[in-house]
C-alpha cells in the first residue's frame, strides 16, 4: 500500500475513532470517503478563471499565455478526475454497503 493510501486509511479511521463502529463499518467509511472529485469539481475552473483574469489585466496579455495553458491543463485534469473517481466511489459504496453494513432497528414499545 502506498504511503498516501495508508495516510488516507489512517485519517479516515482517526476521524471516526471515537465512535462505536464495527470493523466493517470503519472499512466502509474508508470506501465512502474515497475521493470522488468533490474538490476537483469545486476548484477545477478557479485556476483557469484566475489566469484569464490576470491575462485580461496585464499590459502584455501574451506574456501570460502560459498561465492560461496551465489553467486549461488543470481544468482538464479535474474533469478527468471527476469522470474516473466518481463512478468508482459510487460502485464501491453500492457493492460494499449491503455486504459490510447492517441495520438494527430499535424495539418499539407496545
Amino acid at each position: 500500500m502506498k504511503s498516501e493510501s495508508r495516510g488516507f486509511v489512517l485519517a479516515s479511521d482517526k476521524a471516526v475513532g471515537g465512535g462505536d463502529l464495527s470493523s466493517a463499518e470503519r472499512k466502509f467509511i474508508v470506501v465512502a470517503w474515497l475521493p470522488k472529485a468533490t474538490v476537483q469539481a469545486a476548484i477545477g475552473a478557479e485556476v483557469l478563471d484566475a489566469a484569464l483574469a490576470l491575462q485580461a489585466a496585464a499590459a502584455e496579455p501574451s506574456d501570460l499565455d502560459y498561465l492560461v495553458s496551465w489553467g486549461r491543463a488543470i481544468l482538464t485534469c479535474a474533469v478527468l478526475a471527476i469522470l474516473l473517481t466518481a463512478p468508482v466511489g459510487a460502485v464501491g459504496i453500492h457493492a460494499l454497503g449491503p455486504r459490510w453494513l447492517s441495520q438494527t432497528l430499535p424495539q418499539t414499545r407496545t
